[in-house]
């Protein structure tokens, strides 16, 4: 055993030079994703935002009624959860947030309370619920908890109350043309009508496969009602499905990213850089989720004017990752100008009070995140707040 001694001294300076190496200051670099980072929650009648801090493993709390086109909003305190926060979800129901720890393969769920106004927190639980958990949403009775497995391909369905699963985690599969099909990495979630929709983040393109007897895999968004145990699937949209939301009038909305990976000639690449929106664009789709089979009814390249030119270069929007729909109410909708995020404080810039075409009536961002408050809808200065990335892109319409 002493001769092993030194090897092991060996080894151990080995890994602390590693660490040492790979670590940036007292957090380490797992460039976890974020995918939900941002959400609202009102709790004894205020408005709070909530924020990933996904390195440091906390969730940040804010008034989102002390925020200006000058001021962030004011910060109150951090939340433990578990490691790697990717996303936040807040159930008005049960008064609850819950979080989906990428990093830790977990789910968190705080209780927040309101005594005099002031605002108080409990955390519930982080317990384990499988491999690389992306996002999460919760059933309208607050019964229920959904969380995206992005390295498994599942989806697991847990007991609100006690973070226990309900079912195994399903394989999110679907089949085509004798053909049997998984989603590759799911990660965006939403509820709608009761059922779970979940966006394919490296999706498919409805192109020739590159090999002649592969099938063509194009699988972009799938749903399972679990009342009929009836799954259906949606292709397309993108090669990466970002974000996502459902309007009042139940369309869904999409942003992501289309890779142009059909086009093999150099020459025809270089022109579509300099002449159309590059290799990889940007677009927006909108789904009609009703039918046996959800239908893109329209679609468009964020980089594109209505008109179908180019946009500004300072308009560009080179990565959408997340949508947010502000609506008046009357079945219309309003575009916010942008918002910005500066190095993990969430920040907001002025509102744009203009009605948009159906093309620009989401607020589009190279943002992770992004979320509305209440009082956006009525505050001219307040516009919600961006995830942990780089400033927010302005609306791509050109208006504004």
């Amino acid at each position: 055993m002493p001769k092993l001694r030194p090897v092991i001294a060996l080894l151990a300076t080995m890994f602390a030079t590693i660490t040492s190496a790979t670590a940036q200051g007292v957090f380490v670099n797992f460039e976890t994703p974020q995918v939900r980072p941002i959400a609202t929650a009102t709790v004894g009648g205020t408005e709070y935002l909530l924020a990933c801090n996904t390195p440091d493993h906390f969730v940040e709390i804010y008034d989102a009624n002390t925020a200006s086109a000058q001021d962030a909003p004011t910060f109150l305190g951090r939340v433990p959860v578990g490691q790697g926060p990717a996303s936040v979800r807040f159930d008005p129901v049960t008064s609850c947030f819950y979080t989906a720890n990428y990093i830790g393969d977990s789910v968190t769920k705080v209780e927040l309370t309101s005594v005099g106004g002031v605002l108080g927190w409990s955390l519930v639980a982080t317990k384990p619920v499988g491999e690389a958990p992306a996002d999460v949403a919760v059933s309208a009775d607050g019964t229920t908890l959904y969380v995206t497995l992005s390295d498994a391909s599942r989806l697991a369905v847990l007991d609100a109350a006690t973070l226990a699963p309900k079912i195994s985690p399903a394989l999110l599969v679907t089949a085509s043309n004798g053909d049997t099909f998984a989603v590759k990495e799911p990660r965006r979630i939403e509820i709608h009508n009761g059922a779970p929709w979940i966006a394919n983040m490296k999706g498919g393109n409805a192109h020739s496969p590159f090999l002649p007897d592969s099938p063509t895999y194009d699988l972009d968004l799938w749903t399972h009602d679990l009342a009929t145990s009836v799954t259906r699937a949606v292709g397309g949209l993108g090669t990466i499905n970002a974000g996502m939301s459902f309007s009042a009038d139940g369309k869904l909305y999409v942003v992501g990213s289309m890779a142009r990976n059909e086009l093999e000639d150099e020459s025809t690449m270089r022109d579509l850089t300099i002449n159309g929106t590059g290799f990889v664009e940007s677009w927006l789709w909108v789904v009609d989720p009703n039918g046996a089979v959800p239908t893109v009814t329209s679609s468009r390249d964020l980089n594109l004017s209505a008109a179908g030119n180019q946009m500004a270069a300072f308009r560009n929007c080179s990565q959408p990752m997340d949508v947010a729909l502000l609506e008046n109410g009357g079945g219309g909708m309003y575009k916010r100008r942008r918002v910005a995020h500066d190095h993990r404080r969430p920040v907001t810039a002025p509102a744009v009070s203009q009605t948009a075409p159906l093309g620009a009536t989401t607020e589009l961002l190279e943002d992770a995140g992004t979320a509305l408050p209440t009082s956006a809808k009525s505050h001219p200065t307040m516009n919600g707040a961006g995830g942990e990335c780089d400033d927010g892109m302005p609306a791509p319409d050109g208006g504004g």
